[in-house]
């Protein structure tokens, strides 16, 4: 099963990480992890990703900082199109930022 994973920042990535931990290699998950930029600074977003021992995401969407609906705005339509692609059979998003 193909699950696109979306992510965006801090609190995100510790719920990653659990995730990662009960389905990551785990047939018959196949995890696309998707980074929206939500968070661009090293120490704020790649930090975790190592220390939490995470693989670095499949897509990283670049949406950055800026006003909230326009980080939402841009999210949906890179996400409509990567998912228009990438045809995933399950979408979670672990969020309670504007990802």
């Amino acid at each position: 099963m193909h699950v696109s994973l979306v992510l965006g920042a801090r609190p995100n990535f510790v719920k990653y990480a659990a995730l990662h931990a009960a389905l990551g290699a785990r047939e018959p998950f196949r995890l696309q992890v998707v980074h929206t930029g939500q968070h661009v600074l090293p120490e704020m977003s790649n930090v975790f990703f190592e220390e939490l021992g995470l693989p670095a995401p499949t897509h990283h969407l670049g949406i950055g900082g800026g006003q909230r609906t326009a980080q939402i705005a841009q999210t949906t339509a890179a996400l409509t199109t990567l998912w228009r692609a990438e045809r995933p059979d399950r979408v979670l998003v672990v969020g309670d930022v504007n990802a």
